[in-house]
């Protein structure tokens, strides 16, 4: 059984012609269970791995929400900011009503910029805490993969080792070296 491309274009009957073999059939079972297991865990790693890439898509598509959002923020704050300074250089409103409604409005624009301030900062905190799982479910995933590989690597040289594996011919009787008459002798 290959499991690698370079050995599924060999010939196997090319290089054992002319040796006996040895049918190990718990040896066989055995690595052809850990074969399948590996390609289960293989094909559960490249799930996995996808998954992890769709997830680090997403995020990637919020940090940029986020950074729209905030470019939003930081607009609205100049304009406040702006408008703030406008009244305090001495521009007054025509009418005590006028300033009534102004300072309310400058107040409710101010605590929405605080709240959506405060929001913005949590939604960050929360992107870097996805960000950092994210690198570290990376790097167990690179670490499986490397076990992975590992274990396919020995499984192959256990197979081929299995392969080659070859069993002494059976030990030739010794010729008889003299006849005795004995018995037959008159």
């Amino acid at each position: 059984m290959a499991l690698f491309p370079q050995d599924w274009a060999r010939d196997p009957d090319m290089a054992d012609r002319g040796t006996d073999h040895v049918d190990m059939p718990e040896e066989d079972d055995r690595l052809a269970s850990d074969a399948v297991r590996v390609r289960r865990e293989s094909l559960q790693l490249a799930r996995e791995k996808r998954r992890w890439h769709e997830d680090l898509d997403l995020i990637r598509a919020q940090e940029s929400n986020l950074r729209t959002y905030e470019a939003r923020l930081r607009e609205m704050q100049a304009v406040l900011e702006a408008e703030s300074v406008r009244l305090l250089r001495g521009v007054a409103p025509a009418s005590q009503a006028a300033t009534a409604l102004d300072d309310k409005n400058l107040r409710e624009a101010w605590t929405k910029l605080q709240r959506a301030s405060e929001i913005l900062e949590a939604e960050r905190k929360n992107f870097i805490d996805d960000r950092l799982t994210l690198t570290e479910q990376e790097m167990a995933l690179r670490q499986r993969e490397e076990k992975l590989r590992d274990r396919e690597i020995k499984l192959s040289l256990r197979e081929k080792a299995t392969a080659t594996a070859a069993v002494p011919p059976p030990a030739k009787p010794a010729p008889l070296k003299r006849f005795t008459r004995g018995p037959f002798a008159a």
